[in-house]
């Protein structure tokens, strides 16, 4: 249905372009013979195959994100091992992982009653997060395909 939607716009744009161009040419082509061959140019146009990234410039964002992510967990399996703290993260910057104070003291068969309450005091570790960036590096499509080796992976390491 959206593949009719353009074959229809497409061919009135053609014929209002065709239709433009025929009254200026009107003295050396009859217009019918104008807006026809337009309308038959522009039905070659729409059924013509091109390939699949001839409208593509740049890397393809599809396959660079693909990679980085392959490359990324390649050599670093141990980070898989990690634990996330993010429940405990403060405003993006820090990091408090509450401490629970002493356990309460176990007394088998005591003697005297009431026992005393103890007070408990909790504390926690406090970290900072450190903010790292890296510079990017600009690599060309021209730059990968002429280089004898891959790019991508000596920029990645």
């Amino acid at each position: 249905m959206k593949r009719l939607f353009q074959l229809i716009i497409s061919v009135l744009m053609f014929v209002l372009v065709a239709s433009i161009a025929a009254h200026f040419l009107q003295e050396y082509i009859q217009p019918a013979v104008t807006v026809t061959g337009m309308v038959c140019l522009s039905f070659i146009a729409y059924f013509q195959k091109t390939p699949a990234d001839v409208y593509r410039s740049g890397v393809a964002k599809e396959m660079w994100v693909d990679y980085v992510v392959k490359r990324f967990w390649k050599d670093n399996a141990w980070m898989k091992s990690f634990k996330s703290d993010d429940q405990y993260v403060v405003n993006g910057k820090t990091v408090h992982v509450p401490q629970p104070g002493s356990k309460p003291t176990v007394t088998k068969n005591p003697s005297s009653w009431p026992l005393s309450a103890a007070q408990r005091t909790d504390s926690d570790v406090n970290y900072d997060l450190d903010f790292y960036v890296t510079a990017p590096t600009h690599i060309s499509d021209a730059e990968e395909a002429e280089v004898s080796y891959n790019k991508m992976d000596s920029v990645l390491g």
